[in-house]
């Protein structure tokens, strides 16, 4: 006999018994739900105003979307097929569970490039009246899907074989906030794509702020657009450049450790020179560093290096040595 309210069946019912549970449905939901990553996730949304504004733009889609940021920020994936399995185990934003096909046609066919277009345009309104500090980086993408018109062979930065979609993006230096972003051809160099992207910023609004590149972005055609576009940079330099090593050359002595030119907080030796990096008047701040920590590793390595190839010659003159005594 069958109790609901006193007692539970165990798995020997369900193999002699089976007709009692011909109606029985699967739970949708896991017995046991994990709330934490998605409470923080929820909080955040709501503080930022990203709930809100996703709601006035994606409408019905909303809760799917939110489901699906959280999914693949926990997951720490964007393989869709995993998705209904997963979303079992936490809450969703959505009351339900939705396939992965279903997942499929909310990107394809359901979120339109003009309200993707909104969305960036308001989130960063929302952000541009201060004076911030955006960093600027970029990376790659490969793809085994067809069908993909900007996926193009590249400088790939896990396998050459593979096309490649690149991406480049921007965040708030100071809290990590994600602002704007570009997908772009796979053949295009990172270092031609960032006058788009300093054109995006303008696009926004973004007037007092200033760049964090990394060097594969160091040109003269790249400073002098940033700089014609009213912006600070601050860019790690190609120390080949010729200025560049002309200017270590010159200063190396007046700060490896020289006691006047230590930084207490970040433990190494530095100063700062102003310099003409190019054959006009503009002269630059230019910040030399020395990690003497860092220096005694890559000088222990080099001393490693020589003994070793010292060690493999001695042991090739004595092979050689030994044939010819041979013969």
């Amino acid at each position: 006999m069958i109790d609901d309210e006193f007692m539970i069946p165990n798995d020997n019912a369900r193999i002699y018994f089976p007709e009692w549970f011909e109606n029985e449905k699967s739970p949708e939901m896991s017995d046991t739900i994990s709330i934490g990553n998605t409470m923080v996730i929820d909080r955040i949304m709501n503080e930022s105003g990203l709930s809100s504004l996703l709601d006035s733009i994606f409408d019905d889609d909303s809760s799917l979307i939110k489901d699906v940021m959280q999914y693949m920020i926990i997951g720490e994936t964007t393989a869709i097929q995993h998705f209904p399995s997963f979303m079992r185990r936490i809450p969703v934003f959505s009351k339900q569970i939705y396939s992965d096909s279903s997942i499929g046609r909310l990107l394809k066919d359901r979120i339109k490039f003009r309200d993707t277009d909104l969305f960036l345009k308001s989130w960063n309104n929302m952000h541009k009246g201060d004076a911030i500090y955006i960093s600027y980086d970029s990376t790659n993408m490969n793809t085994y899907s067809e069908g993909i018109e900007i996926a193009e062979l590249g400088h790939a930065k896990d396998d050459d074989e593979v096309p490649i979609v690149n991406m480049s993006y921007s965040i708030d230096q100071k809290n990590g906030t994600p602002l704007f972003y570009e997908t772009y051809m796979g053949s295009i160099i990172d270092n031609s794509q960032l006058t788009y992207m300093v054109d995006r910023a303008k696009e926004y609004g973004y007037e007092n702020i200033g760049l964090i590149l990394d060097r594969g972005y160091f040109s003269a055609r790249n400073i002098r657009y940033i700089e014609k576009k009213g912006y600070d940079l601050i860019m790690m330099v190609k120390t080949n450049q010729k200025k560049i090593s002309e200017l270590i050359t010159r200063h190396r002595l007046s700060i490896a450790n020289q006691i006047d030119a230590y930084i207490e907080k970040y433990e190494i030796y530095g100063k700062t020179v102003k310099a003409k990096l190019y054959d006009d008047e503009k002269e630059y701040y230019v910040h030399i560093y020395y990690d003497g920590e860092k220096a005694n590793e890559q000088r222990s390595m080099l001393l490693n290096s020589y003994a070793k190839l010292e060690r493999d010659l001695e042991k090739e003159f004595q092979r050689q040595s030994s044939t010819e005594k041979k013969t």
